[in-house]
């Protein structure tokens, strides 16, 4: 059986997933994705968690590339999950990297700014040159996706100082190429608002893009394509520069030779071209029909099109379809604004209500030491768990009582995995959140008649009347709904699994007998790697 992933030596799996990776970089995504996906699962019934989190990542960035956001989405949480196990910050990283530009592109500006913020906090443990270059390149992308273009800019120059290190040609290449790319989009920002930032950035951007004009040509030389993004680039920035003159020659070339560049550069080049022909008084209607076109086929509603769209709509002669297209782009960017800021006051208020909570506790104790008492037994007349609205033990033991009989019966315990480390990391008040939503979807999980109960803490005790040989099947179910629940939603970070001892209940058993061979189960359960479910049915 081959190692856990936290284990010395190499991966038994390090041959077959690098193999795989040649597979995908060559367009075969389609067909090894199954055999990605076997070796995922190989890896989790081992508790090989490194293996799983690649393996994950693997299968996200190929749903990714192939324009599936959901799958792209849930592959990237479950190798964020898989890392943060395997104590990889590295790859915990680049999931959450991933999670954020997918979710910007499905225009979910909150979790992905989420997704961002935890990207750059765990980043803080990570200090390899390749990773962290890797890791902004890809917050460079969420932030362009959100409309965030200074942010955009600060983490493009973050990707290329850490890859200066590397002394290879071609990560610096793509690194100065995405600096000047998003520097540009910056200035768009900045020029209208801060004419001297904006000269600044001009000249910030003169020396990589003059670094890639050098390699760009080196590789020409020796018949290594190239050229087109390049001359791309140097004319977007001979227009900011105000070098119509240098600029007319390389959009020309550009928009009537260019082929199977990405659609947002053709646009972007028929704009510049369109532009620069308005402001020598000839007519640019050509150009703004083609960057229309390209925007009926490719654009999503995303901050960057709409600024497109309305930008060829203003170079066709109609400023009145421009202006809306401005007013929800600049919708867009304040949401993004607004995401980012929220995220930052959540995250203070949650800490000023669990420092409330905390001396409100004290003053409790030291106060009110005398109704504790009266507290426990009007706690113990109710039917009903206060946190959660799930039945308590009272009711757990009226219903067992209820129910022996001629049929069949299982009792389950169930319990959620290092629930103090959720506390001590996230604070109380998310521990509440979590128990609340994890008892919510383990009684959505199990069949109307059932019951599930909160037995106190982290605890959970259901009936179910299945025969045995059912019993495993439902409580699988039950594990897979906290297993793959998108638990970033509460805290970024958070993952949730729970343990589960299952046992047929026979004719006339009392209930501690049942709960005494349950626990013994789940501690077979916690044992054997947790996330699992033991059972003496069937």
């Amino acid at each position: 059986m081959p190692p856990a992933g936290g284990a010395a030596g190499a991966s038994p799996f390090a041959a077959r997933l690098d193999a795989l990776r040649q597979a995908f970089a060559q367009g075969r995504v389609e067909a090894a994705s199954p055999e990605v996906q076997a070796l995922h699962d190989e890896a989790l019934a081992v508790d090989a968690w490194r293996d799983a989190a690649e393996a994950a990542l693997l299968l996200a960035k190929g749903h990714a590339n192939r324009e599936q956001p959901l799958p792209a989405q849930q592959w990237a949480e479950r190798a964020a999950g898989h890392a943060l196990r395997a104590g990889a910050a590295e790859l915990e990283a680049s999931a959450w990297v991933l999670l954020a530009s997918e979710r910007a592109r499905a225009l979910r500006p909150v979790p992905a700014m989420q997704a961002v913020g935890h990207v750059l906090r765990r980043m803080a443990d990570v200090d390899e040159p390749r990773t962290v270059a890797t890791v902004f390149t890809g917050v460079t992308l969420a932030f362009e996706a959100l409309g965030l273009d200074l942010h955009a800019l600060e983490s493009a120059r973050r990707a290329l100082q850490a890859g200066t290190v590397l002394a290879d040609e071609a990560i610096l290449l793509r690194l100065r190429i995405n600096l000047v790319h998003s520097g540009l989009h910056a200035w768009d920002q900045l020029h209208e608002v801060d004419a001297d930032k904006a000269a600044a950035l001009l000249a910030e951007l003169r020396w990589p893009l003059e670094a890639v004009d050098r390699t760009t040509a080196e590789l020409a030389a020796r018949g290594v394509p190239g050229r087109t993004s390049h001359d791309f680039l140097r004319a977007g920035w001979l227009v900011r520069a105000g070098d119509d003159a240098a600029a007319a020659p390389l959009l020309q070339a550009l928009v009537d030779e260019a082929r199977g560049m990405p659609p947002g550069l053709m646009a972007e080049g028929w704009l510049l071209h369109g532009e620069l022909l308005r402001r020598r008084g000839e007519d640019g209607t050509r150009s703004a029909a083609r960057a229309l076109e390209l925007a009926e086929r490719f654009a999503d509603d995303g901050a960057v099109w709409l600024r497109r769209r309305a930008r060829a709509e203003d170079l066709a002669g109609r400023p009145d379809a421009a202006l809306p297209l401005l007013l929800r782009c600049h919708a867009r960017q304040m949401a993004s604004v607004r995401a980012a800021l929220d995220a930052r006051v959540d995250e203070l208020a949650a800490r000023l209500v669990d420092l409330h909570l905390r001396d409100e506790n004290r003053q409790l104790r030291a106060h009110n030491q005398g109704l504790q008492d009266d507290v426990r037994q009007y706690s113990r007349l109710a039917e009903t768990d206060a946190l959660t609205g799930l039945p308590n033990r009272r009711a757990l033991e009226a219903e067992f009582e209820a129910r022996r009989g001629p049929g069949p019966l299982v009792l389950a315990v169930l319990d959620l995995d290092h629930f103090k480390r959720i506390n001590d990391r996230f604070s109380h008040l998310v521990g509440d959140a979590v128990l609340r939503q994890a008892g919510a979807l383990m009684a959505a999980s199990l069949r109307a008649p059932d019951l599930l109960a909160r037995l106190g803490g982290e605890e959970f005790v259901a009936l179910a009347a299945l025969p045995p040989d059912e019993a495993a099947g439902a409580f699988e179910r039950v594990r897979r709904s906290l297993a793959e629940h998108a638990w970033g939603e509460i805290a970024e970070g958070l993952q949730v699994t729970v343990s589960i001892g299952v046992t047929a209940v026979s004719a006339g058993e009392d209930l501690i007998a049942a709960l005494a061979r349950a626990d013994a189960l789940l501690y077979r359960a916690k044992h054997e790697g947790r996330d699992r479910v033991v059972h003496d049915a069937g």
